[in-house]
C-alpha cells in the first residue's frame, strides 16, 4: 500500500493490563474453591463465578507493552483493538467506563470440544476491533473486571 505524501503512519503501541495486581501479584495467582472465596470476589450474580475488579484511570491500570514501564503516552487515546488475556477456568473480562456505564470491550473464554486434543482447554478469548478506532481519555474512570469459574480450584490461573 502506498502512502500518500505529506501522510504519515501513526504508530500502534500495546497496552496490558493484570488483574493480579488485586492480590499484589504480577500474571499468577490461585482460583480458590467457592466455598472459600472472600466476600468481596463473589460474583453477584452466581456463587460459584470469582469476580475480581480493578478501578482506576488508564494511567494508573496500564502498562506499554508486557509490563515495560507504565502508561504515559497521550490524553486521548484511540483505541483499535481489545483482547482478553486469562488462563484456564476463564469466562471473561470487560473494560466499563466507570463514567459512563459504557462496557468498552468484553473478552468471553472459548473451551476446546475435541476430546483427542483440547476438550477443556481455554484455546481462544474474544476480540473487539474499533473501525473507526475508539477514542478514550487516558485520564478517565475505567473498571477491569474477570470472572473465572470457582466451581474447582484453578492453581497458577
Amino acid at each position: 500500500m502506498d502512502i500518500p505524501e505529506g501522510e504519515y503512519i501513526e504508530p500502534v503501541n500495546l497496552l496490558t493490563a493484570d488483574i493480579a495486581q488485586v492480590f499484589g501479584k504480577s500474571i499468577e495467582f490461585d482460583v480458590p474453591l467457592y466455598t472459600n472465596l472472600p466476600k468481596e470476589h463473589v460474583s453477584f450474580g452466581d456463587s460459584q463465578v470469582q469476580a475480581l475488579q480493578l478501578f482506576g484511570t488508564v494511567r494508573d491500570l496500564f502498562w506499554h507493552g508486557i509490563y515495560d514501564r507504565i502508561f504515559d503516552g497521550p490524553d486521548i487515546m484511540k483505541i483499535h483493538r481489545c483482547a482478553g488475556h486469562m488462563h484456564i477456568g476463564a469466562i471473561a473480562q470487560f473494560i466499563e467506563n466507570v463514567d459512563t456505564g459504557e462496557i468498552i470491550c468484553t473478552s468471553k473464554a472459548n473451551y476446546g470440544t475435541d476430546p483427542t486434543s483440547n476438550q477443556g482447554f481455554l484455546t481462544s478469548m474474544d476480540v473487539t476491533n474499533f473501525d473507526p478506532p475508539l477514542t478514550l481519555s487516558a485520564e478517565g474512570n475505567i473498571r477491569l473486571v474477570t470472572h473465572y469459574n470457582a466451581s474447582i480450584v484453578h492453581t497458577g490461573d
